[in-house]
């Protein structure tokens, strides 16, 4: 997506994560930016937590560890959080998790309110529009 030209935003839950993720993208040759030291007028990947991103946009929103235990401590319930990071977006949202996942992914289905794509792990991508079921969003 970066390559491509577009705004992308890593969400996370806690600013330990986004500095980790931050850190990590660096290393592996990705010019990713923590949002506090972030240039908005670059390309580079931005790495935030949900609270950072209320009030920007992004063509690309990525959110990792949808998992239950990487909520458990945060004060903000999921299901607000997970709002911020779905409207952040203005093309493509991109969620994964792994454990147990998150149970207010349930409620994301009714409520996106456009069309989407999902991908499970080694299947083709559902072509835009076609109805999703929970299955398909609580192990993207």
């Amino acid at each position: 997506r970066v390559n491509m030209g577009e705004r992308v935003a890593i969400l996370v839950p806690t600013n330990r994560l986004a500095i980790g993720n931050t850190k990590g993208l660096q290393e592996a040759g990705i010019p990713a930016e923590f949002n506090k030291e972030a240039d908005h007028t670059s390309d580079a990947p931005k790495v935030m937590t949900y609270y950072s991103a209320k009030g920007l946009t992004f063509n690309s929103v990525f959110m990792p560890y949808l998992s239950w235990h990487r909520f458990e401590n945060v004060p903000t319930p999921p299901e607000d959080l997970l709002f911020v990071g779905t409207t952040r977006a203005q093309d493509w949202v991109y969620m994964s998790t792994s454990g147990t996942p998150l149970p207010q992914l349930e409620w994301l289905e009714p409520e996106i309110g456009r069309s989407v794509s999902v991908r499970q792990k080694g299947e083709e991508v559902k072509p835009t529009g076609q109805s999703l079921t929970t299955d398909d969003i609580d192990i993207l």
